[in-house]
């Protein structure tokens, strides 16, 4: 495939790649950088191409893999470094503590999420954790407004189940 050639196809399907680039990213800034991304792979493996296959199926093929090696990239990179945090930290608490009211406070912290209905609970558990909405709307196969909207609710719950806790 010729330079014309490839120029003319991709631009036939820009506008429809933007839209699967907004669809697995959520997200205009990582959108623009997907198609970019996916147009120079494409365009650098354009004498891969055989004509006569199908160009949509082969460039969004190109989209999609490239999405999930840079997810896969960024969770590793998550990893070690939450990794290396975590050392770090034991490293600088080597110092024996009282913990025993922090202790007592988290136990009754997590009494208090115990009464939080499941569906609510773990979404807000995983956020806690470090994951991302759409890291959690992946996780549990649920669409990312719901993950949003059960994390709000979830909040507002906690709120009034720790205010009547420390309230009797």
């Amino acid at each position: 495939m010729n330079n014309h050639e490839f120029l003319s196809a991709y631009q036939s399907l820009e506008q429809r790649l933007y839209a699967f680039a907004i669809q697995l990213t959520r997200s205009k800034a990582d959108a623009d950088d997907l198609l970019q991304e996916t147009a120079m792979r494409a365009f650098s493996n354009r004498k891969e191409f055989r004509i006569g296959t199908n160009f949509k199926a082969w460039i969004t093929t190109i989209m999609r893999n490239t999405f999930i090696n840079n997810y896969r990239t960024i969770r590793r990179r998550r990893t070690v470094t939450g990794a290396l945090e975590d050392h770090a930290q034991e490293a600088k608490n080597q110092a024996v503590s009282n913990d025993c009211e922090s202790n007592l406070m988290m136990e009754e912290l997590s009494d208090i999420l115990g009464q939080v209905d499941e569906k609510y609970r773990i979404p807000f558990l995983l956020y806690h954790k470090g994951y991302d909405y759409q890291e959690i709307a992946m996780k549990m196969k649920i669409p990312l407004g719901t993950v949003k909207s059960r994390l709000h609710i979830a909040r507002q719950r906690l709120c009034k189940l720790i205010q009547s806790y420390y309230q009797e």
